[in-house]
This record gives structure tokens, sequence and C-alpha cells, in this order.
């Protein structure tokens, strides 16, 4: 399930990323949350069985992974407001890139 988190966050983010507006960004907050919950699970049950956890990494994790779940609220936030043109531009790269980011950490980090 962590797999498919990520794979909901990077996935849409590639197919959308030259858009302008009207991002689709539902399957990605889904992605993020499944994320953070399966990631907190991992880190609970690897800690369970007495193996080595590195708090750093798993620190950096939790906070890019809260920006991306933060960078898609303003992204939904204005949306409702039926601003869906530039202004929520940025912060739809942000988490993309930010979950880019995340695989990256736990690749070279390990």
């Amino acid at each position: 399930m962590h797999i498919v988190g990520l794979a909901a966050i990077i996935g849409p983010y590639l197919v959308q990323w030259r858009l302008e507006k009207r991002f689709e960004v539902r399957v990605m907050l889904a992605g993020t949350i499944a994320q953070l919950v399966t990631g907190v699970g991992l880190v609970i049950v690897r800690g369970a069985n007495e193996r080595d956890i590195t708090p750093g990494m798993v620190a950096v994790k939790l906070l890019v992974t809260v920006l991306i779940a933060a960078a898609m609220a303003v992204v939904i936030a204005l949306q409702r407001t039926g601003r869906m043109d530039a202004a929520s531009r940025p912060w739809f790269h942000t988490a993309g890139i930010a979950g880019i980011a995340n695989v990256l950490i736990a690749v070279v980090w390990a």
C-alpha cells in the first residue's frame, strides 16, 4: 500500500505537469494519506521487530509528506473558490516535486 500511495502521488503529477490549470488532485491527496498512514505503520512494525530505524530519515520523510498534504489542501481550496488558474499551479508542482523528492530520500538515505 505504501508503494501504491507513492504511485498515486507521482503518477497524476507526471500526467498533468504540463497543464496550466484544472488539476485533478483527489487521487494525489488519497495517495498522500495512504503514504502517511502506511509510513507510520511501517515504522511501528519495524521498531516492534527491533530493527534499526533511521530517525532522521523518518522525520524528513514525514515532513515532506505533510508538505505534500498541505500543498494538496491549498490546491483543493483554490479550486473550490473557483481560482483554478495560475494560483494553484505552484502548489500542484510543489506537491509533485516533493513526492519525487520523498522517493529520492528513501532510496539515497537508506
